[in-house]
């Protein structure tokens, strides 16, 4: 069956209608012809037309094998946003939820930004559930109040895991996080993990500030033991950030590092030992950097995760000048290489 003919009529004359996914000439399929509904609707949505409303009906003929498709739209007044309310918390400071909203109240009407405060709420972890939409009154006002319906779900997280690697052998992972620490959003985890070359334990808050409320702050600080064959390595580190993302999938981030490490071994004999050293020294620096942040949905078991990935190169003294590269995922070290070769040892790298 043949489309004849696609009509599309909207009560403004003044504006325009868009492609749409079925044509004169195509095929009629029933999904195109419900998409074209549904892109009708969102082009008025997304140009602020909050209270737009749509209709589609089709006429077939089976003795030409012809259809004609009829859209009507009344985008209705130009839009802006309202004051908004949230309903469903609990132990949760609603002003947590509100300060987490991409538009402000005046903004032209936005699906997107209404889209990005849902996943920045979620983000939050401290809902299961998250819905933003306009408040069902009557009429079609220009300001559009805004609701927010929310699910909140236990504001602590304790994971365990363990594990058995053929270099590492035994390894076990225990991280207690509260999502809610003190009220306001605040963030504080407690993470240990041992295994044979690896052990660490650290503490990382996020606490709320009224400095930079735009850019959250995030407080590191850990103690790393690195059982090497050719070294030891124990290494104390401080790292405070700062962070902006710049859109929901990229974050970045400005920070000062300093980080005091002994390095050493204990002569066996060993040919791969031969070029060990010992020494203590302090790093001292500035990381900036990018980040991808991948977010979670609006399900009861799905939560906003944020990845950082950083590589940024760094110079220690211990006992003499190393220069080296790392690179880091989520603040543990995922890789490193040491540049160049240097008396007392060959260069080394290793990659978790």
């Amino acid at each position: 069956m043949i489309v004849s003919q696609v009509n599309v009529e909207i009560s403004d004359s003044s504006l325009s209608a868009p492609e749409l996914p079925i044509k004169q000439g195509d095929i009629f399929v029933e999904e195109s012809y419900r998409k074209g509904e549904e892109v009708l609707r969102n082009f008025f949505l997304e140009r602020g037309y909050a209270h737009v409303t749509t209709a589609r009906r089709a006429e077939v003929n089976l003795d030409q094998d012809k259809a004609t498709v009829w859209y009507q739209a009344d985008p209705g007044p130009l839009s802006v946003f309202g004051e908004t309310t949230v309903q469903g918390t609990d132990k949760v400071d609603p002003e947590i939820v509100l300060r987490e909203l991409a538009y402000q109240p005046g903004e032209i009407f936005s699906p997107a930004k209404i889209a990005e405060s849902q996943a920045k709420i979620l983000a939050l972890d401290l809902f299961g559930l998250v819905r933003i939409a306009p408040k069902e009154i009557p009429g079609k006002p220009s300001i559009v109040p805004m609701e927010v319906q929310v699910s909140e779900k236990e504001a602590r997280e304790i994971r365990v895991g363990v594990g058995y690697g053929t270099e590492d052998q035994f390894r076990a992972q225990l991280r207690w996080q509260h999502n809610n620490w003190l009220g306001g959003g605040r963030r504080l985890s407690i993470e240990a993990k041992y295994s044979s070359i690896f052990t660490t334990g650290a503490i990382t808050a996020c606490p709320a500030t009224l400095l930079f409320p735009a850019y959250p702050r995030i407080v590191s600080l850990r103690q790393d033991r690195d059982d090497e064959d050719t070294y030891l390595l124990n290494a104390s580190r401080f790292n405070p950030r700062l962070e902006h993302g710049f859109t929901p999938q990229l974050v970045g981030f400005i920070g000062y590092r300093l980080e005091y490490d002994r390095l050493g071994k204990d002569q066996s004999g060993d040919d791969r030992r031969a070029g060990t050293c010992a020494g203590a020294g302090v790093d001292v620096g500035t990381d900036p950097g990018r980040g991808m942040e991948h977010l979670g949905w609006a399900t009861q078991s799905n939560q906003g995760r944020g990845r950082d990935l950083n590589l940024r190169p760094g110079r220690k003294n211990l006992g003499r000048a190393v220069q080296f590269l790392q690179g880091y995922d989520g603040g543990e070290e995922i890789f490193a290489a040491r540049l160049g070769n240097h008396p007392g040892g060959p260069a080394e790298n290793r990659l978790r």
